[in-house]
């Protein structure tokens, strides 16, 4: 039961952050604005590695990358 859990847990977890690269990815110029704003140099260039980190990881949680096999 509890690896059931864990499971829903870890691919509820990677959609949540591969919709939410995704977001950032169609509002790019708004996600750069958010990091420039916070004192971050090349906004740009950090709001695009920020999207994709976040588009990568989700993905990785959904098929299990890393993740031990019960």
């Amino acid at each position: 039961m509890v690896d059931v859990a864990l499971f829903g847990l870890r691919v509820w977890l990677g959609v949540v952050m591969v919709m939410h690269g995704r977001h950032h990815l169609r509002s790019l110029s708004g996600t750069a604005k958010w990091f420039a704003s916070k004192g971050f140099s090349h906004a740009e260039v950090t709001a695009r590695l920020s999207a994709w980190g976040e588009l990568a990881i989700g993905a990785g949680l959904v098929v299990g990358l890393l993740t031990s096999a019960a």
